[in-house]
């Protein structure tokens, strides 16, 4: 990953910086790359106050993001009681932001956590929260 001249992280640190760390911090997380997961997950939350600067609405897909890669990062370390308490924090946050279509995340955080709660073994709790999403 070659970095774009300047600071465009600090310009636009929800378009460019956490959107960019989500992306690289998931996909290391999947690859099994650990602690450069981790390294974007840091940089993902250093830039969160200049990112709730920008709105409300930007803040929160930012701690979606946050809440969501931190999920990602502990489910591949073994931690599930994190991974599912930074997935239901991810859905809880999504679900308080105002409806919109199309939605203003990428993923739809409540079946993320649901899929979690399946993986980990919790086959009621998960069926009641897809139950939800309908």
């Amino acid at each position: 990953d070659a970095r774009p001249p300047e600071d465009y992280d600090r310009r636009w640190p929800f378009g460019f910086g956490i959107l960019r760390s989500f992306s690289l911090g998931v996909a290391a997380a999947h690859l099994g790359r650990e602690k450069d997961a981790a390294k974007q997950l840091l940089e993902l939350q250093n830039l969160l106050p200049m990112a709730a600067q920008e709105s409300a609405m930007v803040a929160n897909l930012s701690y979606v993001a946050n809440h969501t890669a931190t999920a990602v990062l502990a489910h591949v370390q073994g931690n599930t009681k994190a991974a599912l308490t930074a997935m239901r924090l991810a859905a809880d946050v999504e679900m308080s932001m105002p409806y919109s279509e199309p939605p203003k995340w990428l993923l739809p955080s409540r079946e993320c956590y649901g899929q979690a709660l399946l993986a980990a073994g919790m086959p009621a709790e998960a069926e009641e929260t897809f139950r939800s999403a309908l």
